[in-house]
């Protein structure tokens, strides 16, 4: 009898001892953190460089604002010389065209030198017009065109004329321009005038020879001081002013700069 002989194969086996496995865990578990650790620190890289490009621009947009502010204020000073050169060359004409036309007129003009322009305007009337009187004078004024002064005209758009708010009682007379009362006219219309709220209106309705052009006189009763105003209506009843003292309002311009002034001429004729 023959005994039969088994031979035994051991065949590999894909198992690992808890050992290994523990080890290679642990390191798949260390290469996470380190991944995470990783991720961390690139956000926060990412976040400090976003941080200084923030600033970085903050700085730059807030120092070209400066800039562009000191560059506009410095071109500013350079034309606001000019610009008041010209306000002042303009008040000059306008003196001229007033002195010797004895009007009130409008004009612009660009001057070739330095390029600035001007423009003057009077005021034509002022409505109401205030006054004062010293102690013991009297005072006079003209209701005429001041566009026109001289020429007669028959219609010069002159309905009515009102002296009220005289600080003190007063008389007002009305008389035509032809017959002046320092060369002895009659006053067509006139009367007194009561402080504080008394009032005076006098109709211009009827040139004498077409002639639309008046004097009115204020004398304060009893030589008091006074103050009152005067004022003018048109022929549609509403308000236009006494004739004004000359001013001129002249504007000087160079860019984006204007340069204003204001010339008084005199007192009221």
């Amino acid at each position: 009898m023959q005994l039969a002989t088994r031979k035994m194969q051991i065949k590999p086996t894909n198992r690992q001892s808890p050992t290994r496995l523990a080890v290679r865990v642990g390191s798949s578990r260390d290469g996470a953190r380190q991944v995470a650790n990783r991720s961390r620190e690139e956000g926060i890289t990412l976040l400090i460089a976003i941080v200084i490009l923030s600033s970085v621009l903050f700085i730059t947009f807030s120092l070209s604002s400066v800039i562009l502010r000191e560059i506009g204020a410095a071109r500013a000073t350079l034309q606001t010389e000019p610009a008041i050169s010209g306000s002042d060359a303009g008040g000059e004409l306008g003196i001229y065209a007033v002195v010797r036309q004895t009007g009130a007129f409008n004009d612009s003009d660009t001057f070739d030198s330095s390029g600035v322009e001007y423009e003057y305007e009077t005021e034509h009337f002022q409505s109401p017009f205030y006054f004062s009187i010293d102690v013991g004078q009297i005072r006079r004024f003209q209701i005429y065109n001041p566009n026109d002064p001289f020429p007669v005209s028959p219609d010069n758009d002159f309905h009515s004329v009102t002296l009220s708010g005289v600080s003190a009682t007063a008389q007002m007379l009305v008389y035509y321009s032809s017959e002046p009362p320092e060369e002895g006219g009659l006053p067509f219309c006139g009367g007194p005038v009561s402080s504080p709220s008394g009032s005076l209106t006098c109709i211009l309705d009827n040139p004498l020879n077409g002639d639309d052009r008046y004097w009115v006189e204020v004398i304060p009763l009893g030589g008091l001081a006074m103050t009152g105003a005067l004022d003018t209506t048109d022929n549609a009843g509403q308000p236009k002013g006494m004739p004004a003292p000359p001013v001129l309002d002249v504007t000087g311009t160079l860019g984006d700069v204007q340069r204003k002034i204001r010339v008084d001429l005199g007192s009221n004729p």
